[in-house]
C-alpha cells in the first residue's frame, strides 16, 4: 500500500486526478505529508524510497522550503542513478519527476541556467510516449511547459514558444481521444503561457490569438461544470489586459483586467 501511495503522489497531480498530495494542499497538511513521507522512506528501501523522497521533495517547494526541497530532491536523483538495477520505465519517470520538481525549486530563487539544465535531464530520460500512454505524454508536456516558463524569464522567447507549441499539441492529440474536456484546462493554461511569451516578444496579433483560442475553452469547460477553469480565465482576462497595454488599447485593457478581478472576488 506505502509504495502505491508513493505513486499517487508523485503521478496523480500529472494525470489531473485527485492525488494524496492535493488532498493535504487542500487542507493545509503539507507539513504532515512531509513527516509521514519521511517517515515512510525510512522504512522502504531502493527504489520505492525513492519515489517518497520525490514527493517529500515536491511538497517542501510548495511550502517554501526550497533549499531543503533542492537538497531532498538530489538526494533523490542520486539514489535513483546509483540503484543495481536496470533502468526501467518507472525508474525514468521517476528521474524525469525528480528533475522536473528540482527545476522548479531552481527557477523559484532565480537559478534559472540550473533550472533549465534539470528540465533538459528531464526530457532526456523521459520515455518515448504516444497518445496511448497519457502519463508519459502530460510529463513530456509538464516539462516543456516549465521549460518554456523558463526560458521566457531568461528573454529566449524564440525557444519559450516552441516549447509551448510543442506541448500544445501533445495536449491537443491528447484531447482528440480522451472525452471532451479531459485536457481543456491544461490546453487553455499552456495556450495562456505561449501567448505570454509571444506578448513578451511584441508579437501582439499572436498573443491574442492565443488568449482568445483559451478563452473560448475555458468557457466551454466552465459550461460543462469545470470550475478549475475559472482561475485560468481570471488570468487570461489580467494577462491579456496587460498585452492591450502594451499595444496602447487601455481602454480595453482596463475591461480586461476588471473581468479578470471579478471571476477572483
Amino acid at each position: 500500500e506505502a509504495k502505491e501511495m508513493g505513486g499517487d503522489v508523485l503521478f496523480a497531480p500529472l494525470a489531473g486526478m485527485r492525488s494524496f498530495a492535493q488532498w493535504l494542499a487542500t487542507w493545509g497538511h503539507l507539513t504532515f505529508g512531509i513527516d509521514l513521507l519521511g517517515r515512510l522512506g525510512e522504512a522502504a528501501h531502493g527504489h520505492a524510497r525513492s519515489r517518497f523522497t520525490i514527493s517529500r521533495g515536491a511538497m517542501m517547494r510548495q511550502l517554501g522550503r526550497i533549499e531543503e526541497s533542492i537538497e531532498t530532491l538530489t538526494e533523490a536523483i542520486s539514489s535513483l542513478h546509483g540503484l543495481r538495477t536496470r533502468f526501467s520505465r518507472s525508474r525514468r519517470l521517476d528521474l524525469c519527476g525528480a528533475y522536473i520538481n528540482r527545476g522548479n525549486a531552481q527557477r523559484e530563487i532565480g537559478e534559472l541556467t540550473l533550472g533549465l539544465r534539470d528540465y533538459d535531464n528531464a526530457l532526456g530520460w523521459l520515455p518515448r510516449a504516444t497518445a496511448g500512454d497519457p502519463v508519459g505524454c502530460m510529463m513530456r508536456a509538464d516539462v516543456l511547459i516549465n521549460r518554456g516558463n523558463t526560458l521566457r524569464d531568461s528573454g529566449r522567447l524564440t525557444e519559450a514558444v516552441a516549447d509551448c507549441s510543442q506541448a500544445i499539441a501533445i495536449y491537443r492529440e491528447l484531447s482528440e481521444k480522451s472525452a471532451p474536456g479531459s485536457f481543456g484546462c491544461a490546453l487553455a493554461s499552456t495556450l495562456l503561457n505561449r501567448a505570454n511569451a509571444f506578448a513578451d516578444a511584441d508579437r501582439f496579433d499572436e498573443a491574442q490569438a492565443d488568449y482568445l483560442a483559451a478563452h473560448a475553452l475555458c468557457d466551454e469547460l466552465i459550461q460543462r461544470d469545470q470550475r478549475e477553469a475559472l482561475p485560468v480565465r481570471a488570468q487570461l482576462h489580467v494577462m491579456r489586459g496587460a498585452t492591450l497595454t502594451d499595444a496602447n488599447r487601455a481602454a480595453e485593457a482596463v475591461l480586461e483586467i476588471e473581468k479578470g478581478a471579478d471571476i477572483l472576488k
